[in-house]
């Protein structure tokens, strides 16, 4: 997709987890993530099976966590939540704003809301 996205979800939604709008922003952020080595279904796994495959996971792991903490920035806005943004070359930005009040149907009459919305998409 080569646009902006912005994802806007309410800590208060008790509809729909506020989990779902996270993974969505992860699942676009992985391809800019450094790759575990093995599969999915290995990965799965409570334990893996040699020490070796559990040091390379950890290094791994140690990598992803920098990386993330490069490429996102996070920003705390007092009465209206964080906002978390990451860019992707030629693409435009991913912005996740959690909001702090706002639940399934009302968030869109957020005033800060609306801010974001007008920033990500400059209009």
């Amino acid at each position: 997709m080569a646009c902006p996205v912005l994802l806007i979800h309410a800590e208060n939604d008790f509809d729909i987890q506020i989990s779902h709008s996270q993974r969505l922003f992860d699942e676009i952020l992985e391809p800019y993530l450094e790759q575990y080595p093995y599969s999915g279904d290995k990965m799965s796994k409570v334990h893996l099976d040699t020490e070796e495959q559990r040091r390379v996971v950890a290094e791994v792991s140690a990598k992803r966590r920098q990386q993330r903490e490069q490429l996102i920035t996070d920003t705390i806005i007092p009465g209206l939540g964080k906002i978390s943004r990451f860019s992707r070359k030629d693409k435009g930005d991913v912005t996740l704003l959690r909001s702090t009040w706002g639940g399934h149907n009302r968030i869109i009459n957020y005033e800060g809301v609306m801010d974001v919305t007008r920033k990500v998409f400059e209009l």
